[in-house]
């Protein structure tokens, strides 16, 4: 991080009341603004002119409002003159097209986070709060400064912001950017996936216990590892997952592994598989890519390979899933894997 790197000077504050902005509030606001914090504010889920709503309607604040997932201004979000800028809030909190986030349980034990959808520009604000943390690592602003840059580098909002979003939709690739900053758009060309040749053991990815290994009884295809899905003859699945950022900016993507599959059945029965799927980030699967099973038994690798350009934009998870039956074995071996794009 930057030497002039300022990191922790952001306030988010997710609060409401109505009336003009009172002295306590605006007191407050201007003795951090006057230390160089710059202070971002929900504009309030009222559906109204966010000129009757504080701390949204103070001074020296950058207030957001909410979209929806389809870009609009969502129906609950205030707005008016008042907003700077807009981010994602949610639509509704029942399911997924809510914003996902964490609950305190009162506890620290590990495994027992909970999760939870929620709506609202309290949601929205921490987008542009986080933001502002990552410009203010990549150079020292003044608040006014980073507001200016924030409005200068929005998106156009893609639905209907009837009633006005401000400026825009924060972009942080393109605010970045405009800084100069080490993180700009990602390449859209090149290897996304971490130690793709698992010569690395198992960095980069999360696997079954056993399943990234150099054990000698089959052959990697390159170099001294590959992952070993099955072969313990009976009932028994093992995994292989990667989390992968594909660039919105993309125009192509294609991922790509050598799959080779021992088998001791000898029935044309497909009694052991290995599907390959891409999953979102909340772990819903988005598609089954294949299923391979004993049936593609094969002497040396083969590669395979898929498109996954609609996944451009996303963060997507690769997971390969072999499954087992009680008896006879089948040995599921990947190496050389590659998500490409251009």
């Amino acid at each position: 991080m930057p030497a002039n790197a300022n990191p922790a000077k952001v306030i988010n504050m997710s609060l409401g009341g109505g009336g003009a902005c009172s002295s306590t509030y605006q007191n407050a606001i201007n003795s951090a603004v006057g230390r160089g914090t710059t202070v971002v504010v929900a504009a309030g889920n009222e559906n109204q002119n966010a000129a009757n709503v504080q701390p949204a309607n103070c001074a020296n604040v950058v207030t957001v409002a909410a979209l929806d997932r389809q870009g609009n201004r969502a129906n609950y979000s205030n707005y008016g003159t008042t907003v700077d800028v807009a981010a994602p809030g949610g639509e509704t909190a029942t399911s997924t097209d809510g914003v996902l986030s964490t609950l305190n349980t009162g506890t620290t034990t590990p495994g027992s986070e909970t999760y939870r959808f929620f709506q609202g520009t309290s949601m929205a604000t921490p987008h542009v709060a986080g933001l502002v943390a990552l410009m203010l690592g990549e150079k020292s602003m003044t608040p006014s400064a980073v507001e200016s840059t924030l409005k200068q580098n929005v998106r156009a909002v893609p639905g209907s912001c009837t009633g006005g979003c401000g400026a825009g939709l924060v972009d942080a690739e393109k605010t970045i950017a405009a800084l100069g900053g080490g993180t700009t758009p990602p390449p859209t060309g090149g290897q996304l996936l971490a130690n793709p040749g698992f010569e690395s053991g198992n960095t980069g990815w999360a696997a079954s216990s056993g399943v990234i290994t150099s054990d000698a009884t089959y052959a990697a295809r390159t170099g001294s590892w590959r992952a070993w899905l099955n072969g313990y003859a009976q009932s028994h699945t093992d995994t292989l997952s990667q989390a992968v950022s594909i660039p919105s900016t993309a125009t192509a993507a294609t991922l790509s592994f050598h799959l080779r599959v021992d088998s001791a059945e000898t029935e044309a029965v497909a009694y052991d598989t290995l599907r390959v799927q891409v999953l979102d980030q909340q772990g819903a699967v988005l598609a089954t890519l294949a299923t391979y099973s004993n049936l593609n038994e094969s002497t040396g690798y083969v590669q395979r390979s898929f498109d996954l350009k609609s996944y451009a934009g996303r963060t997507v998870t690769i997971k390969f899933t072999g499954t087992e039956d009680a008896s006879l074995q089948t040995s599921f071996l990947v190496d050389d894997t590659a998500l490409t794009t251009s």
